[in-house]
């Protein structure tokens, strides 16, 4: 049987919760009034070893699929898929900062505030204070425009690179053996 990559993906939870819920008791509670105590146990052994098949199986099942679908999104190129769409995301960051930080004041600006500072009456310290300095970015308006175009640019990349990532993700297919086939099926996953 054939899956894709979103299938088989949404299968891998599945199973994870399946061997969850299978975990197998390891301890039985005997008592003064259990009428046979060998049964007991024997039941209670029985009971675990079916649990810890079921998890065994379901394990196997689980780490087959993953292992196919490692290298079907080797195959697909995904990987190089999602480094991109990282490194996307790392550039919008990089620029969206550059625009968050605003326009570099004029010279003439800050030349007028450093004399105003120099003309006031105020008491001066003689350490300086935040009051005393003028602070600005170095960030000019063609440094900012490039910077909203280059977050653009990066948005639709980002975008083609997602739209091209869904379809190696619906259009991938890896096999399921007939075992764990077998296996899903008895668990009512498939």
């Amino acid at each position: 049987m054939q899956i894709n990559l979103r299938k088989a993906n949404a299968l891998q939870a599945e199973i994870r919760r399946a061997i969850a819920a299978a975990a197998p008791q390891s301890t039985v509670t005997v008592n003064e009034f259990t009428a046979d105590i060998a049964a007991a146990l024997d039941e209670a052994s029985a009971r675990h070893h079916e649990a810890f098949m079921r998890q065994s199986n379901l394990t196997q099942a689980l780490y087959n699929i993953r292992n196919s679908v490692a290298t079907a999104n080797a195959v697909a190129g995904i990987p190089q898929m999602l480094g991109n769409i990282e490194r996307a995301d790392a550039m919008i960051a990089l620029h969206e900062k550059i625009i968050s930080a605003g326009l570099a004041k004029s010279q003439a600006e800050i030349a007028a505030r450093i004399e105003k500072m120099r003309n006031s009456s105020s008491e001066r310290s003689i350490y300086g204070d935040r009051f005393n300095s003028v602070e600005t970015t170095v960030h000019s308006q063609v440094a900012l425009d490039i910077s909203r175009n280059l977050v653009r640019e990066h948005r639709r990349g980002k975008q083609a690179l997602q739209d091209q990532l869904l379809a190696a993700n619906i259009n991938t297919l890896i096999e399921i053996g007939i075992n764990d086939l077998q296996v899903l099926k008895d668990e009512g996953l498939l």
